[in-house]
């Protein structure tokens, strides 16, 4: 499966990566919004997302909201993760 993992931190990013990789997972990462709908809109676009809600110009849900509006050949799975830093 082609993962699309979108983080704005790049050791998250880079552990997700890795843990995916090792089960098989084809994966891509993005660490802005803006690179994450160029994936999206691609012939081969990945079918399963997992965004961070902390994302450097959008968060996560305003994301989530855009992604359902960008055309694609295929659904995409959508997986939110949420922390809070407080």
């Amino acid at each position: 499966m082609k993962i699309l993992i979108a983080d704005h931190d790049p050791v998250s990013r880079r552990i997700s990566e890795l843990i995916f990789d090792a089960w098989g997972h084809d994966v891509i990462t993005a660490q802005d919004t803006a690179r994450v709908l160029e994936i999206l809109q691609a012939s081969e676009a990945p079918s399963l997302v997992i965004s961070d809600s902390v994302m450097p110009d959008w968060d996560g849900l305003k994301l989530f909201r855009t992604i359902g509006g960008v055309k694609r050949r295929e659904d995409a799975y959508l997986l939110y993760c949420y922390s809070n830093h407080t």
